[in-house]
């Protein structure tokens, strides 16, 4: 615990995150005599947010099993930490497990979302933001039953083939 005086006013400073009791001794003197008094100086904890670590932004091909991602936090009080996170499109499935946020794009998703990822000590709560792209893939062509007559004519172009 650091301490100023200027004039006849104490100021006790505790240094950040500093929990705990201090004896503080206060001396007084007119050249002559002096008197001194002692107290207790008690500073008791405020909860401080945890501090998430930024995710980098990440990539995947759709049709795949996605992403495992491993989140990281501290919290200087040692409280039990959670994680949760969302994403800004139903084409990502967003779960986590403790500390792992899975990202898994649905049948034949693809583009770019933002996702946003929380880690909270049960009072207060920090969060990052990223991108995670799931790249397009080439699908194979499929076959289509065509039921024509002979007397049909239709023409075929790349723009009406899917």
């Amino acid at each position: 615990v650091g301490l100023t005086i200027s004039s006849d006013t104490l100021k006790l400073n505790p240094a950040i995150n500093y929990t705990g009791t201090a004896k503080i001794t206060v001396v007084v003197s007119d050249n002559a005599l002096a008197d001194t008094t002692s107290f207790t100086f008690k500073v008791i904890n405020v909860n401080d947010a945890p501090v998430i670590v930024a995710v980098a932004t990440d990539t995947t091909y759709e049709d795949t099993d996605g992403k495992a991602l491993k989140l990281s936090a501290s919290d200087i009080d040692g409280d039990a930490l959670t994680y949760s996170a969302v994403s800004d499109t139903s084409g990502l499935t967003v779960t986590i497990s403790y500390d792992t946020l899975r990202l898994k794009p649905v049948a034949d998703y693809f583009g770019t979302s933002s996702v946003k990822a929380f880690v909270s000590d049960g009072q207060l709560k920090d969060s990052t933001a990223f991108s995670f792209t799931v790249l397009n893939v080439q699908d194979a062509p499929y076959a289509f039953d065509w039921l024509s007559t002979a007397s049909d004519s239709i023409n075929i172009t790349q723009s009406n083939l899917t």
